[in-house]
């Protein structure tokens, strides 16, 4: 195979390969993300209970947490961690108030 060939396929194939990861790179349009710092005491469990809303399983806000952070049941947060939560935007992509500290999704 000639040079020329071989750069085209591999030039094609990266293409491909970006728009296959475009998906991972694009935030659902769904949610609000709020980047806080994680305080001594906090927990993945307790971080996403000041979080959850009303009515919401609060197993499907650790979850989100747990998948927008890369985490798994085995990582342990730190005081000082960035951790992201991704939480629901409101009706007419209204901010919604949260019990976590206070916070406000941006």
């Amino acid at each position: 195979m000639n040079k020329t060939k071989m750069t085209m396929i591999l030039f094609i194939t990266a293409i491909v390969c970006s728009f296959a990861l475009l998906p991972l790179a694009v935030p659902d349009e769904a949610f609000e993300y709020v980047e806080i710092t994680v305080l001594p005491g906090d927990t993945v469990w307790s971080i996403s209970n000041g979080f959850a809303v009303a009515g919401e399983d609060i197993r499907a806000v650790v979850e989100r947490v747990y998948k927008e952070n890369r985490l798994d049941a085995g990582n342990v947060i730190r005081p000082g961690q960035k951790i992201i939560v991704p939480v629901p935007k409101g009706p007419a992509g209204e901010k919604i108030a949260f019990a976590g500290r206070g916070a406000v999704a941006p």
